[in-house]
């Protein structure tokens, strides 16, 4: 446990250290919420939410995912390439205590980027939302990125590199337009609103704004999260078991 903390510690302090993490997790969706969020008009509502705190509560969303999917991917497939993965293994670090930590990194990672959202948003006094709401409202989040920060393992040991790079940034941008991050998708096609609420980006977004109205978030929400998580977990340790069984042979 202790050399878990350790590894975990060090993981953190390298991710906050890239530029990556800070343009994308950090920056991006705050400087998005400041630019777009607070120019609608307050009489603006989406789904009984105002613009402002719809917007807040997506871009939110954006940055925890972003996180999830960064705390693997291409740091992880760069981590395969040079070696590093060989040398964990040989550590007293367990492979359950690997993907615990890389999970927790996403979690904690996502912290800076939906705060500073939070803080943009407390600050511009178009968000008004209770202590208890912005507690439930971040707790919920939180939990919902797992999926993300499953995928980005299976990405980062699923590809090579470059191709991770690639495919993460375009995960991130189709899911996030697909799941109604940036743009309601009720605007959508009604093929494309079906396809839109069966991803998790939506459904993270979807139990997110739940809170924000008062109410627990939608069952579907919560079985499609867990599904995914599931799923995607499964099919890394496949991908995991593959990797080592190649390294050793």
């Amino acid at each position: 446990m202790t050399f878990m903390l350790a590894y975990l510690r060090f993981e953190v302090t390298r991710a906050v250290r890239h530029r990556r993490y800070l343009v994308l997790t950090v920056v991006m969706p705050a400087a998005f919420y400041v630019a777009l969020g607070r120019q609608t008009p307050k009489n603006v509502n989406l789904g009984g939410i105002p613009f402002a705190t719809y917007f807040a509560v997506s871009m939110i969303s954006f940055a925890a995912l972003s996180s999830g999917l960064n705390a693997g991917g291409p740091r992880l497939a760069m981590e395969r390439t040079n070696g590093w993965i060989r040398q964990i293994r040989i550590t007293p670090l367990s492979p359950v205590g690997f993907v615990a930590t890389k999970v927790l990194t996403g979690v904690i990672v996502a912290g800076p980027g939906t705060l500073l959202v939070g803080l943009a948003a407390g600050l511009s006094k178009n968000v008004h939302l209770g202590a208890m709401t912005w507690l439930q409202l971040y707790a919920t989040v939180w939990l919902a990125l797992l999926p993300f920060a499953a995928l980005g393992m299976v990405l980062g040991y699923g590809l090579d590199v470059d191709t991770a790079q690639v495919g993460t940034g375009l995960i991130l941008a189709v899911s996030s337009l697909l799941g109604g991050i940036f743009v309601p998708i009720t605007s959508f096609p009604t093929f494309l609103q079906d396809l839109g609420r069966a991803l998790p980006t939506y459904q993270m977004a979807d139990a997110a704004r739940a809170s924000v109205l008062g109410g627990p978030p939608d069952t579907f929400d919560v079985l499609g999260l867990a599904l995914w998580t599931f799923v995607l977990g499964l099919f890394f340790v496949w991908l995991y078991r593959r990797d080592e069984a190649s390294s050793s042979a």
